[in-house]
């Protein structure tokens, strides 16, 4: 009798092992599997960037160094008026949430036509971008001016060309207001509404969308890289600058722009993060702006407020958002 019984009970944890095994298989499968490819992304961005006149890009080049998660955004297009894309993320709190928003292709396309410059003072080479400024008192200079203006690039003070990290936010706060809505009605609705839980929510729903570099680059067009929030969504993936920026337009509705602010550094490589002030958490590392300390985040990969995966740190310059 108790041999059988302990027979019954080992089969019992075999069958379990078994199933929990082969369930953990399928979640990898899932995780680490995922398509970057995926024509359906592609068809969506297309259908929703139909209407831009301005720039050309190519959303077909497969993304570099791409790095599955766990959650992934999925979507559809609705007729010929809109996509309709799902996004299942965590919250806070081992809380899932489940975000739903309606895309339509004439306000995807205004905010795509805003970013990139077709300049022949900028062209790609092996060795990456290279850029040439006109003199400052010729006509070349104001056009060129002018283009990067409208491609919402500029001409630093060291005389070099950056993307205008603070105007791609602004021009895409309205297209993460829906977001922050989401994000602050989950947080009142679990009585979980501080500070600290909308950074870490905002963080998280950037966070867990799949790791891939942005590749867009087609004739002329040139976009350091950069997948503005509407791309970083639709096509499911994108890097540390395209998600700090994405991270800055939904968190600004939030909190105050002016504890944001953007961190272009060197960690193992160029490397992008965001810092933010007040969250008084007094571990981790900061960096110091206008007498202010702003605690870095690290928007790229799953990392809570107060950790990081680097081992060292080089400032290369602070963007203020406000």
């Amino acid at each position: 009798m108790y041999i059988t019984i302990i027979t019954l009970f080992l089969i019992v944890i075999i069958l379990y092992l078994s199933f929990e095994n082969l369930s953990l298989k399928r979640f990898s499968s899932t995780e680490n599997n995922i398509d970057p490819n995926n024509k359906n992304h592609h068809s969506i961005i297309e259908f929703l960037t139909q209407h831009t006149n301005r720039v050309e890009k190519d959303y077909t080049k497969p993304p570099g160094s791409f790095s599955g998660s766990r959650y992934n955004v999925t979507g559809s297009i609705v007729g010929n008026t809109h996509a309709t894309m799902s996004y299942q993320f965590p919250l806070i709190n081992s809380k899932v949430s489940n975000f739903k928003i309606d895309l339509k292709p004439q306000n995807v396309s205004t905010l795509v036509d805003g970013f990139g410059v077709n300049s022949p003072y900028v062209a790609r080479t092996d060795e990456g971008i290279k850029y040439l400024i006109p003199d400052i008192n010729s006509n070349d200079f104001h056009n060129f001016q002018n283009e990067l203006h409208t491609g919402s690039w500029l001409i630093t003070a060291e005389n070099k060309l950056s993307v205008d990290y603070k105007k791609v936010v602004q021009n895409h706060q309205a297209f993460c207001a829906e977001i922050s809505q989401h994000i602050l009605k989950e947080l009142q609705d679990h009585h979980s509404d501080t500070f600290y839980n909308r950074v870490q929510a905002v963080l998280n729903f950037v966070q867990h969308i799949p790791y891939g570099l942005p590749s867009f680059d087609k004739n002329n067009f040139n976009y350091f890289g950069v997948a503005l929030p509407p791309e970083s969504f639709v096509l499911n993936y994108s890097d540390c600058d395209s998600k700090s920026i994405f991270f800055a337009s939904i968190l600004s509705h939030l909190i105050q722009a002016q504890n944001i602010v953007l961190v272009d550094c060197i960690t193992s490589e160029p490397h992008m993060m965001v810092a933010v002030k007040g969250l008084n958490i007094y571990t981790g590392q900061h960096v110091e702006c206008d007498g202010e300390s702003y605690l870095l985040l690290e928007t790229t990969k799953p990392c809570v407020i107060g950790e990081w995966h680097w081992d060292n740190f080089d400032l290369n310059k602070i963007v203020k958002l406000a």
